[in-house]
């Protein structure tokens, strides 16, 4: 009996695998700016008898999703896997307290008593207080540790047929609280000229740490991730280098439209950590301050014919940059902070949103309003007919700048319209958007006419 029992044993001990993380190969990390992070581990699989097997995959972030999961190797064909989340409960940490002080707390009163956890059997709890003995009561135990001896895992229990003979297998899986940001600086220098310069922050808020692997760096909101054949095109990367990018910086690749910037060098990703590298080195742009002044007509019925408003008002500021030559990739979004240089100082004064930006694309971002040029809108009149909408607008524009400054009259009927007359030339952007540009000398005041015609939609 005792030689069958050692005979189980050995079969047992043969077919079972514990599989850990940590081997040198190629792994690699694929993570989203807004979302999940796609990990592709490669293991050492050594099995040294053929048969049915059972692999223990460890090393697992708790963060593990449930899905996406892919297990494949030479040497071995799966059949099923499950995952398991062996998690401290509260049944194991009042086994490991009695005996000791812990507190209890009623969340109905707002309450904490000190507490003594006398025993703990068949899932009676028993405690002592400075009243007396208590058993099962309804109040939270709250602990003052977690013990060292008691440990949270999650591993994968997989089964299969495997042959002998050593090879890679290959696990890939999805997790979350691995996520990047970029973050841009943009020093203004003068009314002309401004620097920028970012750089990527990688954060591991798991509690896995990751070993050295290739990590490529995932931009777009938009990006549905599901499963890891969204990645089926990796072959078809290209890679398209900034010209002043230095060696750290990570490389543009280019897959259809989704933006992938690969780390230069291999990346260690710590548990708990935030790493900080260079993303774009200081690059000086020509800069240019745009004044927009948008209107769309106001649509009244017969009985309310005209639409005023004499008070002038601040006029938005956009700023674009001339960055097609100087950057040649996709730029994501991220956090912008705006500096100005003032007595050879450079102080902080705003923080924006930094819009994506595709690569031969000039960057372009809503700045402020500023009292520099003033604006004011008035419908001066207004016809309505069985065939559509005739409306005159009426624009006003001050100039406050010490120099010989421009706006442009931003004009959105929203709907499809036909300039019948203005005293300035508009651009069709399209059929729903006309702009003009008004030339202001120091101190002018300007007013320009426009009228439109709108047709009813039969």
């Amino acid at each position: 009996m005792k030689q069958l029992y050692i005979f189980f044993l050995l079969s047992y001990l043969y077919s079972s695998y514990l599989i850990e993380d940590g081997y040198d190969s190629k792994n690699t990390i694929f993570i989203y700016q807004f979302g999940k992070t796609l990990v592709n581990d490669n293991r050492e699989l050594k099995i040294e008898k053929n048969g049915k097997l059972d692999l223990e995959i460890i090393g697992l972030p708790s963060q593990l999703l449930d899905s996406g999961i892919q297990i494949n190797a030479n040497n071995f064909k799966l059949n099923t896997f499950s995952i398991v989340r062996d998690l401290i409960t509260e049944k194991d940490l009042l086994n490991h307290f009695v005996g000791n002080k812990i507190i209890l707390k009623d969340y109905k009163n707002n309450i904490k008593i000190d507490a003594t956890l006398i025993s703990y059997k068949n899932n009676t709890a028993v405690y002592g207080t400075e009243n007396g003995v208590i058993i099962n009561p309804k109040l939270e135990p709250i602990f003052p540790f977690i013990p060292k001896d008691l440990k949270e895992e999650i591993y994968i229990e997989a089964t299969g047929i495997g042959n002998i003979g050593t090879s890679i297998l290959k696990l890939s899986y999805f997790t979350e609280k691995v996520n990047w940001e970029a973050e841009y600086h943009l020093i203004l220098k003068d009314d002309d000229k401004a620097t920028l310069s970012a750089n990527y922050q990688v954060q591991n808020k798991t509690d896995k740490s990751f070993p050295p692997s290739e990590v490529f760096l995932i931009a777009g909101k938009d990006i549905a991730v599901t499963s890891p054949k969204n990645y089926r095109a990796m072959t078809k990367m290209t890679s398209v280098e900034n010209i002043e990018n230095s060696s750290n910086q990570p490389l543009s690749l280019d897959i259809d439209d989704v933006m992938i910037y690969k780390v230069p060098s291999k990346m260690s990703l710590e548990k708990k950590s935030n790493i900080n590298s260079s993303f774009i080195a200081p690059t000086q742009l020509q800069m240019k301050k745009k004044y927009i002044a948008l209107h769309s007509p106001v649509y009244f019925d017969r009985n309310r014919r005209n639409y005023s408003s004499n008070s002038l008002k601040s006029t938005d500021i956009f700023i674009e940059l001339n960055s097609i030559n100087k950057i040649k990739y996709h730029l994501p979004e991220g956090n912008l902070n705006i500096y100005q240089i003032k007595d050879g100082q450079k102080i902080f004064i705003g923080n924006k949103s930094f819009p994506k930006t595709s690569k031969g694309n000039q960057i372009y971002f809503y700045f402020k309003k500023s009292d520099d040029i003033l604006h004011s809108f008035n419908q001066i009149e207004y016809e309505e007919n069985n065939r559509g909408y005739k409306i005159t607008i009426e624009a006003k524009f001050k100039n406050l700048k010490n120099k010989k400054s421009e706006i442009i009259w931003q004009e959105k009927p929203g709907k499809f319209a036909e300039i019948l007359n203005s005293s300035v030339d508009f651009n069709k952007e399209n059929i729903f958007e006309f702009n003009a540009s008004i030339s202001l000398d120091i101190g002018e005041t300007k007013k320009e006419t426009l009228t439109l015609f709108i047709p009813k939609r039969d």
